[in-house]
């Protein structure tokens, strides 16, 4: 199921814990005392068999384009990683679910944060600045830039939502915006872990809240008291 509801509602703060080595690297090595590595060999090799498959589903979709457009090409990613974050089935494998839960708190801690700075520097009718920022703004709900509306309409735009790649037999079209969402929380957090706080941060600024068609912008056509 996607995560994006429950993320959206978590204080930033618990969305900023270290990320650090993914549990599953301990629970993925059991004890060769016992017949647990069978089954963990066999969860490994059904993971394999998807990754494999869903690759080619990939390759015959705009997927990996359409991630390129957004990233560009100074926040590039593993492609690996890539395919993962955008394909549902392959995320929520056991041993990858902390892993990928983690980006996305990460990912979406960073995205609110970013998205503070830019309000309290924007300015709306009726709001008195304080020294030059409008405070009142990290307050105003009608406004923010992290609305599900915002996120919906951002991933659809940049077409991330066609970008899910999705096994014939995965049932999420209702849900493909909302999947889509997780996976842009996973690509930041994924920026974040590969190329810096810096770096994460102005892809932030850049892409994803004033670029093209960025949170911002939308958020303007959304609502009509922009100054």
């Amino acid at each position: 199921m996607p995560i994006v509801r429950t993320l959206l509602k978590r204080p930033i703060i618990s969305c900023l814990r270290p990320v650090g080595e993914p549990r599953y690297l301990t629970l993925a090595t059991p004890s060769h005392n016992s017949l647990d590595w069978i089954s963990e060999a066999r969860k490994h090799g059904r993971y394999q068999n998807q990754f494999k498959r869903l690759a080619k589903v990939r390759n015959r979709t705009d997927s990996d384009s359409l991630v390129n457009s957004l990233l560009g090409t100074e926040y590039v990613i593993p492609k690996y990683e890539e395919l993962e974050i955008m394909s549902p089935r392959l995320r929520n494998f056991p041993h990858k679910r902390d892993q990928y839960w983690s980006l996305a708190t990460l990912g979406s801690g960073l995205l609110r944060i970013q998205c503070n700075v830019f309000t309290i520097s924007a300015g709306y009718k009726g709001i008195i600045p304080v020294n030059g920022l409008y405070f009142e703004n990290l307050v105003d709900q009608e406004n923010t830039l992290t609305t599900l509306n915002v996120l919906r309409t951002f991933v659809r735009e940049h077409g991330l939502s066609s970008a899910i790649v999705a096994d014939p037999s995965d049932s999420i079209s209702q849900n493909q915006e909302l999947h889509a969402i997780d996976s842009l929380f996973m690509l930041i957090g994924s920026v974040y872990k590969h190329h810096g706080t810096s770096k994460a941060e102005d892809f932030l600024q850049e892409r994803i809240i004033n670029g093209i068609n960025g949170l911002s912008h939308i958020n303007m056509k959304l609502n009509s008291d922009w100054v």
